[in-house]
Formats: C-alpha cells, structure tokens, sequence
C-alpha cells in the first residue's frame, strides 16, 4: 500500500475545484480519492454511507472494471458508470494516481458530463504531485 501524503496547498486546490466540479456537474457529492482508496479531499453531502469505506469499494470498483477492460483490449476506460433507481454513480480517473467520484441523487447522469469533467481534469492531475510515492516507514 501507498503512503499518501496532502500538503495544505494541494488540499486547498483540491477543494477548490471539487466545489467547481460539484456545481457544474450538479453532483449531490463529490469525492476525489488515492487509487488506493484513500480520500484526498470531498464536498457534498450524502447521507447513510461511510465516505472512507465508500473511497476504497470505488477504487476496488475501478481497478476490476479496468482489469475486465485490458482483457477485452482497453487501454483504459475514460469512466464508468453506475446506474440505479435512485441513485447514480460516476468514477473517472484522474492520471494514474486518483480517482473523481461523483454521487447523484437521480437515476440519470447530467449530460456530457465526461466532457465537463475533462476541464477540471488538467489541473487537479496537475495538482497531485507526489501522491502515492512509496516511502520505507522504518529501516
């Protein structure tokens, strides 16, 4: 597992953007997590759910939905999609490091939302830096 470190100024981008992303995209949450599951930053609210808990099932999500796609050929998905009666859940990788995940309390999912979402992506891949280098705790 990777050791992720936030510093204050990142943490402030991220938060900046992710309050963009959310109006724009008119998610009821939004959270920005380590591929590992860890979360980097949210905004939003949606009750009934552990945020943590929920970061790590998305990143275990998006790793098997890739690993499916590289067997069919895929490079990599530019999203995935989850759609309910009530709910709908959209996951998009930011670089190779993190993941965008947005909730929304509708069965639909905004239109383009990919192509809103590809603004935003530039400057939070940007702003991760070293997020996920691995570093030895004790020698």
């Amino acid at each position: 597992m990777s050791d992720v470190l936030v510093f204050p100024k990142q943490a402030e981008t991220f938060l900046k953007v992710l309050g963009v992303v959310k109006k724009k995209t008119k998610a009821n949450y939004v959270q920005f997590a380590h591929v590992s599951g860890t979360i980097l930053a949210e905004v939003g609210k949606f009750t009934g759910m552990d945020p943590s808990m929920f970061a790590a099932l998305a990143a275990g999500s998006y790793s098997s939905t890739s690993t499916m796609g590289q067997i069919i050929g895929e490079k990599q998905f530019s999203s995935i999609c989850h759609i309910g009666s009530k709910h709908s859940l959209h996951i998009t990788p930011i670089g190779d490091k993190a993941l965008l995940i947005l909730i929304y309390n509708s069965s639909k999912i905004p239109f383009r939302l990919n192509a809103i979402i590809e603004k935003f992506k530039v400057e939070l891949v940007g702003s991760v830096g070293l997020i996920g280098a691995t570093t030895p705790l004790h020698k």
